[in-house]
């Protein structure tokens, strides 16, 4: 029997949802997140809290960048910051990557960001981490990215970096999606990011 003009309508229409939903748009890159540009501010400081799960934390790997120079704290600790050399260019802008394992905790954790521009206009700020934390019931990870949830501030009191400095009357930043520099791993965590592959058997 030949189906009728709605079957083949409806498997049709079936073929087409199966085949827009294999070519959905990919997820959202990470934005940057600035506050408007104010005359001669160039230092943008931007802080966020996470929490982590009960757990023994594994691995941190994480991605920090700005425009142009910034250093991250993690819970009051300086955890990462740009390098450029002896001569900062914005030739050897990059993402940072490294794992800051080391300075997360299960429980609340504060990040706290610097970031300063060398000319006048917005200073911008990026991170994305992902922690993996082992526990019972096996390894979660937590996504940690700059967005509009961060609140950000021009200026800041000395106490900025501590733990349990709270952002009292800071703002929302707005988010940007811009050119993002390329990665830069340091040299002593290539063997982690990196493995060497091992060498072949010898075949009898």
């Amino acid at each position: 029997m030949r189906p009728s003009d709605t079957v083949w309508r409806q498997m049709v229409i079936c073929v087409l949802l199966v085949a827009c939903a294999s070519f959905a748009a990919p997820p959202a890159p990470v934005p940057f997140v600035t506050l408007p540009e104010k005359e001669n501010c160039l230092d943008l400081y931007v802080h966020k809290q996470v929490e982590i799960p009960a757990g023994k934390i594994v691995r941190a790997w994480t991605a920090t960048s700005a425009f142009h120079e910034f250093v991250l704290y993690v819970n009051g600790k300086e955890a990462c910051r740009s390098r450029y050399g002896r001569i900062p260019s914005a030739f050897r802008l990059a993402e940072e990557i490294e794992d800051l394992a080391a300075f997360f905790k299960p429980g609340t954790n504060t990040l706290a960001m610097k970031v300063h521009r060398w000319s006048q206009g917005a200073p911008m700020a990026y991170l994305k981490a992902e922690v993996e934390v082992e526990t019972a019931s096996g390894v979660v990870p937590v996504a940690i990215e700059t967005d509009a949830s961060w609140v950000a501030a021009y200026d800041a009191p000395a106490n900025w970096t501590a733990a349990d400095f709270k952002p009292v009357g800071w703002q929302a930043p707005a988010t940007r999606s811009t050119f993002r520099p390329g990665p830069r791993i340091r040299r002593d965590q290539e063997p982690l990011i990196k493995p060497p592959v091992p060498a072949q058997a010898q075949l009898p």
